[in-house]
């Protein structure tokens, strides 16, 4: 998709989507994946939207495409979700057919999320290209900034520490036995999850001495990310510091 054939309708065609998959969980019985689902929904969106309406008045911001890019990861997020359940051993890595037992999430629950990644299915790579033509229109005007890398690479790596020390816990330690505080570990170890591997990708540009503007992205990315986690409830016990790492990344000198 060239700038050239990039117009709001874009946008709005795939917030269409989005709705639709919101207005699916909002009449399902509540459960605590039901409610988790629908924060990611919702999030996604309120960027979205806002996005097609600055593009079609020709009013993209940085602000606005960096919403876009987290609506991006919460569809990834949620992707991740429906990888991650609790059997009476612990947590658990489920498989894609369902077979695998767990005491959470719930058969309706886990049904429930794959009807939404089903609706929702290729949006996130639709909206990837979108932004990055977006991208090039907010920052035309602007310079990226020049982080100091050796000081990235050290934040980074801090960070990436932290969540493997917080995936680790998570093995040794009781799952709760209550079925939303199981639902919040879940997400907990989801967002471990995915702020590693995100971590580990940039660490890789960093020290490949890749294209500079690629590094600042992902430190921005990686900042952004503690927005969507506390969208998704109150934080768990423990994560503080975690999340302080993430959202100073991108504030090296």
């Amino acid at each position: 998709m060239s700038s050239e054939q990039l117009t709001a309708d874009d946008l709005l065609s795939l917030c269409a989507r989005a709705h639709g998959a919101t207005g699916r969980l909002t009449g399902s019985p509540p459960s605590p994946r039901q409610q988790t689902l629908r924060k990611l929904a919702g999030f996604v969106n309120d960027r979205m939207t806002a996005a097609a309406l600055a593009h079609e008045r020709d009013a993209v911001t940085i602000e606005v495409v960096h919403g876009l890019q987290d609506a991006v990861q919460a569809l990834v997020f949620a992707d991740l979700l429906s990888q991650i359940g609790v059997d009476a051993g612990g947590y658990i890595r489920l498989d894609r057919d369902g077979l695998r037992p767990a005491v959470a999430p719930t058969p309706a629950e886990r049904g429930l999320h794959a009807g939404f990644l089903e609706q929702v299915d290729g949006v996130s790579a639709a909206l990837f290209v979108v932004a990055d033509e977006l991208l090039e229109v907010a920052y035309a005007s602007q310079t990226t900034p020049d982080p100091e890398m050796a000081e990235a690479d050290e934040a980074v790596q801090m960070l990436a520490e932290s969540c493997t020390a917080h995936l680790r816990q998570a093995d040794d330690g009781e799952v709760p036995a209550e079925p939303e505080q199981r639902e919040r570990g879940m997400v907990w170890l989801t967002f471990c999850r995915r702020t590693l591997e995100r971590s580990l990708a940039v660490l890789e540009t960093l020290r490949d001495d890749r294209d500079e503007d690629l590094a600042w992205a992902g430190l921005v990315e990686l900042s952004r990310a503690p927005r969507l986690y506390r969208e998704l409830g109150r934080p768990v016990p423990g994560s503080q510091h975690l999340l302080e790492l993430a959202a100073a990344v991108a504030d090296v000198p």
